[in-house]
């Protein structure tokens, strides 16, 4: 909350005043601050903070020091989801250089590194590497934290949405079915992994032109986000599928505007987003919509548009 962040802020440039940018003390109140905005959200204020930490904490304690392994860590998270995937590559491969050896390669933290860098390849189209890691760090995490530790079930909702992307579609229905039924008791509606898999079923809802229940689970995915949040792109990626639900129900009026947004989102933050969220496609909706709508100049104005993009 607000006193809170006051008060770690406070707290923080204090040390930094009295004791130095390298002090364990003003090191500990930056980390719990860029913490606090993490779980605030403010993941533009958390960043910079996280790439400050990583690098006096390397300075300070070593490359080899548990906590600079964790900082680097977490500053790939922030790259991740900023689509940043080139970087977040290069520091997760860092971390699991030396993270086996420090932490041990079932140290949570390991296996977390291995599923991350399996969704950095995931993200970036190289689905055969994503799917070595991703399926090395389910079955190791399903081991060692349980079937049901919070941790797995963010692996298999990795597993499950490439399954959906690779167009294994029975394989990923029952396991997005599976994943999402855990995710919501465990994990809860509002965590970023259950809306990845609310994201991933809906979308194989789709394919299957079952609309309506394609549309209950954007909706819900789409609850409390705004374009502050984390993976930006998968708001306007859910945008453009939510209105392809309602295109497929006949809902053309309704589906507009969410068309429009989803595609004009996707486009400004591209090449910046996962290939999941997949920009030529949300291009083509808008043709679709303004065909089935009887609105044949608009579909075409389209048709040019996207021919001019393509180019």
């Amino acid at each position: 909350n607000t006193a809170a962040e006051a008060l770690e802020s406070e707290a923080y440039k204090t040390s930094l005043r009295i004791l130095g940018p390298e002090h364990p003390d003003t090191l500990t109140r930056m980390n719990n601050l860029a913490l606090l905005y993490h779980q605030e959200g403010k993941y533009g204020e958390a960043e910079p903070l996280f790439k400050q930490y990583a690098e006096v904490t390397a300075r300070v304690r070593g490359k080899a020091h548990p906590e600079t392994l964790t900082a680097i860590f977490n500053l790939a998270y922030f790259d991740r989801i900023q689509g940043k995937f080139a970087e977040a590559e290069s520091l997760l491969l860092r971390y699991l250089e030396l993270g086996p050896k420090v932490n041990g390669e079932e140290h949570p933290e390991t296996l977390s590194a291995w599923n991350s860098l399996g969704t950095v390849y995931r993200c970036q189209g190289r689905f055969a590497d994503a799917e070595k890691l991703i399926g090395k760090a389910l079955a190791m995490e399903s081991r060692i934290l349980g079937p049901k530790h919070p941790q797995t079930l963010v692996a298999q909702t990795a597993q499950a949405i490439l399954y959906e992307i690779e167009g294994k579609d029975s394989e990923a229905e029952h396991l997005l079915d599976q994943t999402l039924d855990a995710d919501r008791r465990i994990l809860g509606s509002a965590n970023l992994s259950t809306k990845t898999c609310m994201t991933s079923l809906a979308r194989l809802r789709l394919r299957q032109h079952r609309y309506a229940e394609a549309e209950t689970l954007l909706r819900e995915a789409l609850n409390g986000e705004g374009a502050n949040g984390p993976n930006v792109w998968d708001l306007y990626d859910r945008q453009s599928l939510l209105g392809a639900s309602l295109m497929g129900q006949g809902k053309y009026a309704e589906a507009e505007p969410l068309l429009l947004s989803g595609y004009e989102g996707l486009q400004k933050q591209s090449p910046a987003i996962s290939v999941d969220a997949n920009l030529p496609q949300a291009g083509d909706r808008l043709v679709q919509l303004y065909t089935a709508w009887g609105k044949p100049d608009q579909a075409g104005e389209w048709r040019r548009k996207l021919s001019f993009a393509i180019k």
